[in-house]
C-alpha cells in the first residue's frame, strides 16, 4: 500500500488482497450512496472475490481509493501485468472476467482536482510501463482521468441493453411485440411442452444447486464455445465456476442470480446475471447443445426479461462485443472505448504495437467467418498450428 496526498484529498493505493479490509466499509458505504452507472465490476465483493479465486494468475492489484478530507469518494480497481517480454502494463482488475472498466463514484463523475489526484497517484506507480484499459463506457470518468498524453482508442466495440423503463408490467411490455414474435415464442415454449414438464428456478448464492449449476452452465458454454469456434478466455479459466459459486449473498433485490430453464427437473438452459441498482448484467447465458433446435436460452431470456420488470428494474445488459442475437434483444447501446497512456518509452511501442496488431485485425475478421471454418482454425490453433486468433 501506498499513499499520495494533495491537499484535502488523499489517495492511497491497495496491492494486497488482505488490504481491501482496511476501506471495506467505507467502500461498501460508498456504492450504497453511488448512482454511477455501469459499476457492478468495481464493487467490493466482485473486486475480493475476483482476487480472492483468480489473482494469483493475473499478478498485482493496484486498486486507487480517493478521499476528501477523510470520507471515501472513488475507488478505480487496477492491476499490474507482466507479459513475456517483461512489459508491465496497467489494466483493470478483473480482466478478462470484468466487461466494464470504470471508476466507482457517487455520480459518476470527479470534479479536475478529484481527477488530477487519482492521475498524479496512477503515474507515480513504480515500475509499470504503459496502461490498456479496455471496455470503457463512454460516459466514464476514466479517460478525463488519464488526460493529456492519453489515447483514447476506439474499437467499434459497444455494450448493448434492452431499456425496461418504459413498461410500467409485463403486460405493457407483451404488447410491443409483433405477432409474429408472439406466435415464435409461444410456439418454442409449446414444443418444449411436449417434452415434458417445464419449470423456471431463481437461485442466488448460498441456495441448494447454485454451486452445482454453475458448473453446469459453464460446461454448456464450453460446448457452445466450441460448436462456434470461439475462444472463450474468461469463461474457460480455471476455477472460474468457483469464483462465481463464492460470490455473496446480497440483502433484498441485488447481487448475483441464476435462472434454471428445466425439463421434469432437468437444467437445460441458465443464465448467470448481476442486478445492481436495477440494471441486470447478464454474465453468462448458456444451454444444453442437444436442445439447440427448441431455442431454450430464447425461452429463459424472456422469462428472465419478465421477472426483472416485475421487480422494476431498468435495464437487461447482454455486455460487450455485438452481434445480431444481442441486437434483436436490445434498444440501446453504450459505445465502448480502449484508453492507452505510456509510461515509459518501451511502454510506447508496447502499447502502440498492441493498438495496430495484427491480432486484433485478424480476431475482427475471425468473427466474421463461417461457423464451421472457426471450428476448424480453434482447432488449429490448440494444436499449435501457427495461426493467431
Amino acid at each position: 500500500m501506498f499513499q499520495f496526498k494533495k491537499s484535502a484529498l488523499n489517495v492511497i493505493c491497495l496491492s494486497a488482497l488482505s488490504e481491501l479490509e482496511v476501506v471495506k466499509s467505507q467502500w461498501r458505504e460508498l456504492e450504497a450512496r453511488s448512482n454511477a452507472p455501469l459499476t457492478w465490476f468495481q464493487t467490493h465483493d466482485w473486486c475480493s472475490n475476483w482476487l480472492h479465486n483468480h489473482g494469483e494468475l493475473y499478478k498485482n492489484p493496484a486498486i486507487f481509493c480517493l478521499f476528501s478530507d477523510g470520507h471515501l469518494i472513488a475507488v478505480w480497481p487496477l492491476m499490474v501485468q507482466s507479459n513475456a517480454l517483461g512489459i508491465k502494463t496497467l489494466r483493470s482488475l478483473g480482466e478478462p472476467h470484468t466487461q466494464y472498466s470504470n471508476i466507482l463514484t457517487e455520480n459518476g463523475t470527479l470534479s479536475r482536482e478529484e481527477a488530477q489526484a487519482l492521475k498524479a497517484a496512477v503515474f507515480s506507480l513504480q515500475g509499470v510501463d504503459c496502461s490498456l484499459l479496455d471496455l470503457i463506457p463512454a460516459q466514464s470518468p476514466i479517460a478525463s482521468v488519464m488526460g493529456t498524453g492519453a489515447r483514447t482508442i476506439h474499437n467499434s466495440n459497444q455494450s448493448a441493453y434492452f431499456d425496461l423503463t418504459k413498461f410500467a408490467s409485463i403486460a405493457d411490455y407483451e404488447k410491443t411485440l409483433s405477432k409474429s414474435t408472439r406466435r415464435g415464442r409461444a410456439r418454442r415454449r409449446k414444443a418444449l411442452e411436449e417434452l415434458g414438464t417445464v419449470s423456471i428456478r431463481v437461485l442466488q448464492p448460498g441456495d441448494p444447486d447454485f454451486a452445482a449449476l454453475v458448473q453446469k452452465s459453464l460446461r454448456f458454454k464450453d460446448v457452445w464455445l466450441r460448436k462456434m469456434g470461439k475462444v472463450g478466455e474468461g469463461i474457460r479459466a480455471k476455477g472460474h465456476d468457483t469464483f462465481l459459486a463464492a460470490l455473496p449473498r446480497l440483502e433484498g433485490q441485488e447481487g448475483a442470480f441464476l435462472f434454471s430453464l428445466e425439463i421434469n427437473g432437468t437444467p437445460i438452459a441458465i443464465e448467470i446475471g448481476f442486478l445492481r441498482k436495477g440494471h441486470f448484467y447478464a454474465y453468462i447465458g448458456s444451454f444444453n447443445w442437444a436442445y439447440y433446435d427448441a431455442s431454450p436460452g430464447k425461452i429463459l431470456m424472456q422469462h428472465v426479461i419478465h421477472w426483472l420488470i416485475d421487480r422494476g428494474a431498468k435495464a437487461y445488459d447482454l455486455l460487450a462485443n455485438p452481434t445480431d442475437y444481442k441486437t434483436s434483444w436490445t434498444d440501446t447501446t453504450v459505445e465502448l472505448n480502449t484508453v492507452a497512456c505510456d509510461f515509459t518509452l518501451a511502454g510506447k511501442a508496447y502499447s502502440t504495437l498492441w493498438s495496430r496488431s495484427t491480432k486484433l485485425i485478424m480476431k475482427r475478421s475471425f468473427e466474421k467467418l463461417p461457423d464451421g471454418l472457426r471450428s476448424g482454425l480453434v482447432l488449429m490453433r490448440k494444436l499449435d498450428i501457427k495461426f493467431v486468433v
